[in-house]
């Protein structure tokens, strides 16, 4: 009995120290992924010297500006581009700036404008795979979130392992380290004009209610005002750009006034020109295409040298916006398209519904009445496969809520940052959903997709 209780206590001991070096000590695995830009976003704060202009939020903020030229506009001051993901939390990334900031500079907290953000929500696996290779970050976290990360040590140590046996995952074209430049802005050759389907993200809908604020985030951003305050640092708030199409509730100025009150510091700039035509995004509602960050970059100078008070012209001129794509016809399957209800979208028709007469695989057409078919806003049915071909380019929230005998989603694109998804695409179902085998890390690691890894499979 002496004796088990022994071997027991050692692997009790040897499980934690085990799963501690699997993080620590084997090779990053994450480095090249998106969440990878995480450590060198920390060190161009940790090694711009002088006075700095730090820019601090989610992929909105990532997106949103162009350092270089509002470096060029206000004289004396570096950029700094610290915004990367919403995931991480808006508290964490408060919390890795904090320690690294000094006397004389100005921040600008710039959170999309959603209840994940402007909350003190924390996702400890995602911040495992940004400070991979660079653990050390993880010490700048506040004590809560330190244990919470913590805790997810056993899973991510496992996962980790198994990327270094099986092969380092490879990122998709845009969600990549090497989509980010020297000034850590995404660069201008991945985000040339709006891709979605729709020109916005149904999935993703902006509420400008008072209600999408929770306490706990005013409390911590007043928290963080007054620290930075008595070191000398100016603090401000500004309603991140977002596409028009996308607002569902409230208004600009409404927002404004309430997020004001709110706030112990000031609100940057005229809130109006926080919402933006659908022409100046990307691929989300609060990703700006290059030219969109470069009227962002713009309006926020203006707004800059209005509280520096500086009275001279601001150079950077008003882009010309991308034009709207139109979306192609695929030659593909069409064998079942009377199978399927269609809704009217611009210039071509999203799935709706289905005419169910009890098929069990479905494959949804390329086209309908010689026009593209591109999105699937729902399809209920009794099938236990529905195949998705490559013409599909966003699958929106609660496709699939009435499926419950489907099983398997097969999805032909290799690149799953050419189709859209959002939070809630498997509720209802609990089918799998299965991607092209040379597919499936990049899958499993998309900004958008990342989120059913555990559900998707290699076909």
């Amino acid at each position: 009995m002496k004796k088990f209780i022994i071997i027991l206590s050692v692997i009790i001991l040897l499980v934690p120290l085990f799963f501690l070096f699997c993080t620590v000590v084997l090779p990053p695995v994450y480095e090249d992924t998106f969440l990878g830009e995480l450590r060198y976003k920390v060190e161009r704060l940790k090694e711009t010297e002088g006075n700095r202009i730090v820019v601090i939020g989610g992929s909105g903020a990532a997106f949103g500006i162009d350092s270089r030229l509002m470096e060029n506009e206000l004289n004396g001051y570096k950029i700094v581009n610290f915004g990367l993901y919403a995931g991480l939390g808006t508290g964490s990334m408060l919390s890795l700036a904090e320690p690294l900031l000094h006397s004389g500079d100005v921040v600008i907290l710039m959170p999309e404008q959603n209840r994940q953000t402007l909350s003190d929500y924390f996702n400890p696996e995602m911040f495992l795979e940004g400070s991979d290779g660079a653990f050390d970050l993880t010490f700048s976290l506040r004590p809560k979130d330190f244990r919470a990360m913590i805790g997810k040590l056993p899973s991510f140590s496992l996962k980790k392992l198994g990327y270094i046996i099986s092969g380092i995952p490879e990122s998709d074209e845009v969600y990549r380290r090497a989509s980010f430049n020297d000034y850590c802005d995404i660069i201008a050759s991945v985000r040339e004009s709006n891709i979605l389907p729709a020109y916005y993200d149904p999935s993703m809908p902006v509420s400008l209610s008072p209600e999408t604020v929770s306490d706990d985030y005013i409390e911590m951003v007043n928290e963080y005002a007054g620290k930075f305050e008595s070191r000398g640092i100016t603090f401000f708030y500004r309603i991140c750009p977002l596409n028009r199409l996308s607002v569902t509730d409230g208004s600009i100025e409404s927002f404004y006034d309430f997020i004001a009150d709110k706030l112990d510091f000031p609100v940057l700039g005229d809130p109006a020109e926080s919402i933006m035509d659908e022409e100046w995004f990307f691929d989300t509602n609060f990703h700006l295409n290059y030219s969109g960050a470069v009227l962002n970059s713009r309006n926020l100078v203006r707004a800059l040298k209005a509280v520096f008070g500086d009275t001279s012209k601001t150079s950077i001129e008003i882009p010309a916006p991308p034009a709207l794509p139109l979306h192609p016809v695929f030659d593909g399957d069409n064998s079942m398209e009377d199978c399927f209800v269609y809704s009217d979208y611009s210039d071509g028709y999203a799935i709706s519904g289905v005419i169910d007469a009890g098929q069990r695989k479905l494959i949804v057409p390329s086209s309908h009445n010689g026009k593209p078919v591109y999105i699937i806003e729902n399809i209920s049915c009794s099938a236990e496969e529905i195949v998705i071909q490559e013409n599909i380019t966003a699958l929106y929230d609660n496709s699939f809520s009435g499926c419950h005998e489907l099983k398997r989603i097969i999805i032909l694109n290799e690149s799953p940052s050419r189709i859209q998804t959002g939070n809630s695409l498997l509720s209802g179902t609990d089918a799998y959903i299965y991607v092209p085998k040379n597919s499936i890390d990049e899958y499993k690691l998309n900004y958008f997709w990342s989120q059913y890894a555990s559900r998707i499979r290699g076909e």
